[in-house]
């Protein structure tokens, strides 16, 4: 099962990772913060114990989101689950997508980033900050450019944040 993470601070700038050219899915384009496959270890909560499915896709959709963008887990705020959807293109395979708020901001948290290593810096070629609203537009430039995982999970904060503003909002 897939997982993916729109990670976003209260100021309202979302991290996009830009896939590299070596990625399998979603060459070239532009990703959620954090988007691969769920693992077993994402099962065991913090404390080791099994969790329930909405933790295990949290532990997992974070724990991409960490490997992919260096951030430390400290800066992570709260998490939700947004949706789940099929991803057609993949043979229908099960797709969750989360949102995970950052304590800092864009500025704080580049500070606070290490380098990405190992696996990951092969398929990640970079990231960078984007305003959030400027993603809804139409216009917006990055459109073109974005991998279903990132078009979906867009459309599902979109309308999770109609009935709700407050959903970027930590507690």
């Amino acid at each position: 099962m897939g997982v993916s993470a729109l990670a976003v601070f209260s100021g309202g700038q979302v991290l996009i990772v830009r896939q590299s050219p070596d990625n399998h899915s979603s060459r070239g384009l532009l990703a959620p913060s954090g988007s691969d496959s769920l693992e077993l270890r994402d099962f065991m909560g913090s404390e080791g114990a099994d969790c329930d499915l909405q933790s295990f896709v949290l532990n997992g959709a974070n724990r991409e989101f960490l490997e992919e963008t260096g951030v430390p887990r400290e800066q992570i705020s709260r998490s939700l689950l947004l949706g789940f959807g099929r991803w057609l293109e993949r043979g229908a395979k099960p797709e969750f997508f989360g949102l995970t708020l950052l304590r800092s901001t864009a500025d704080e948290t580049d500070r606070l980033r290490s380098r990405v290593a190992g696996d990951e810096a092969i398929y990640t070629r970079s990231s960078f900050w984007c305003p959030l609203g400027s993603l809804f537009d139409e216009t917006c430039e990055h459109i073109p450019l974005m991998s279903v995982p990132l078009a979906f999970s867009l459309q599902l904060l979109q309308e999770a944040m109609e009935p709700n503003p407050a959903v970027l909002s930590s507690p």
